[in-house]
């Protein structure tokens, strides 16, 4: 058995010393001391490293079949074919181009790709036979481009709600409060909860353009000296409008405005009802409702007192009606559902209303 010298203790103990403070061991721990000569009956042959610790095998996961199973997906109200790659869906460009941006050219749309640092990528011969099958493509197409959803939320935010942004007209006085998200770079604006009366009303107000948006089109808006075109965008989907829309931290009342959001984020869902429009209020005197049939109005004057009532409760019948058949238009649901009672020049109760028999009257006790 071989002895062990003082030197190669000396080594040993330097190692468990610094093993245990550093990833890169003892350092200079073999060299020998500068007063200490090398032991000569240590020779370098006779050490040996140590064997490499056994590692462990990888995770193997079983490969990724679906990315040739069709899906659909819905973009700026048109149902698009896509694929899922990665957890990412992949849509079908020409789909995307012949009903989406239809109104465009592909000049047009070429150039706003090229701002956008948009790049398409092609289907595998799988996906395309898949898509030939379903009649989305002809049978005699020899290829595809797919363009991701968060980079095809990207390209119709730039082109459909880019220019010409229709402004909105809040009533005076009415609620608002500042928002804010961080989606392909970041924006600000005004809410207006009363405005948003339907999925696609614009209720949100730009700080910087005043455009009018919904909230599903202000998540997907920005202005080009904010925007983060050399990102890679993944994930995005505008219909999760309420994880990217934020109340302004510096907000007045910021827990109640965080519940107006949520309480849009319930109407665009369909857990509650979306509020009246502003021209349903005190009187109609604003510009109609298109699904509210507009009051005929009778100038002749009644000859007596009772003549006048009767025109008055025929007036009040009318408003009341026009109520209903907004409600008919406008509330998703079964054809039979209950209605709350409304209360406009008159207090009227119903319990239950059969829109199958709409059309053909109900009736309606005044109070």
């Amino acid at each position: 058995m071989m002895e062990v010298t003082p030197h190669l203790k000396n080594v040993l103990k330097n190692y468990q010393h610094s093993a245990t403070k550093s990833l890169q061991g003892p350092g200079l721990a073999l060299a020998p001391p500068k007063n200490e000569l090398p032991s000569p009956e240590i020779k370098e042959e006779e050490f040996v490293p140590a064997p490499f610790p056994v590692q462990q095998l990888p995770i193997l996961t079983t490969p990724d079949t679906s990315c040739s199973e069709r899906t659909e997906t819905i973009l700026e109200g048109e149902t698009i074919s896509c694929f899922v790659v990665g957890g990412e869906k992949r849509l079908c460009l020409p789909q995307v181009l012949n009903s989406v941006l239809r109104d465009f050219s592909l000049p047009q749309i070429n150039h706003e790709c090229d701002q956008l640092q948009i790049y398409c990528s092609r289907c595998t011969p799988e996906q395309l036979n898949v898509l030939k099958n379903g009649g989305i493509l002809p049978s005699g197409a020899a290829s595809s481009g797919l363009i991701t959803k968060t980079d095809a939320e990207r390209l119709c935010s730039a082109l459909l709600h880019g220019q010409d942004i229709p402004q909105i007209r809040p009533r005076k006085g009415s609620v608002s409060f500042t928002v804010y998200h961080k989606c392909f770079g970041k924006c600000r604006g005004v809410c207006f909860p009363e405005l948003f009366t339907s999925k696609n009303a614009k209720c949100i107000e730009c700080t910087e353009c005043r455009g009018g948006f919904s909230p599903q089109q202000f998540v997907c808006h920005v202005h080009k000296h904010f925007s983060e075109n050399r990102t890679v965008h993944w994930g995005f989907d505008s219909a999760n409008w309420r994880v990217y829309l934020r109340v302004a931290k510096d907000q007045q009342d910021h827990e109640q405005c965080v519940k107006y959001i949520d309480e849009l984020k319930e109407q665009f869902d369909g857990k509650m009802p979306f509020p009246l429009p502003q021209n349903i209020y005190a009187g109609i005197k604003r510009k109609q409702h298109p699904n509210i049939p507009p009051i005929q109005k009778t100038t002749p004057t009644p000859p007596d007192a009772n003549a006048d009532n009767n025109h008055h409760r025929h007036q009040r019948v009318v408003r009341i009606l026009r109520l209903f058949v907004y409600f008919k238009h406008n509330l998703p649901g079964k054809d039979q559902r209950p209605l709350p009672t409304v209360i406009c020049d008159c207090v009227i109760t119903i319990s239950f209303v059969d829109f199958t028999n709409f059309d053909r009257g109900f009736v309606i006790t005044l109070i």
